[in-house]
């Protein structure tokens, strides 16, 4: 378990990933999903691109349906720039001394 958890590319196609069609493959992404999220302790962070760049070309995203079918009281949404305007960066300096990074 870790104070904080980030858990990045929460996109349709690629988590879960697109050739994740079938049922046991597509139960498998959301267990490793389940595991994602209870390795919190505190802060549990998801995030999606709106737009990604694949190869040469930018292209348009959504989010993963397993944002979805998070309980809508437990999650709390923010744009970028208002989750960056939450801490200064004296703030998040000293929040960052408090983290412990096992090996």
């Amino acid at each position: 378990e870790f104070p904080s958890v980030f858990v990045t590319g929460m996109e349709k196609n690629l988590f879960p990933h697109e050739k994740s069609a079938g049922l046991k493959a597509l139960a498998e992404e959301r267990r490793l999903f389940y595991v994602a999220l209870t390795r919190a302790k505190s802060d549990l962070i998801l995030t999606w691109s709106k737009m990604r760049k694949a190869g040469r070309r930018m292209s348009q995203r959504m989010p993963s349906q397993f944002l979805g079918e998070l309980p809508k009281d437990l999650v709390d949404h923010c744009l970028p720039q208002d989750l960056l305007k939450k801490l200064s960066r004296e703030e998040f300096l000293e929040q960052m001394k408090n983290w412990k990074i096992d090996n």
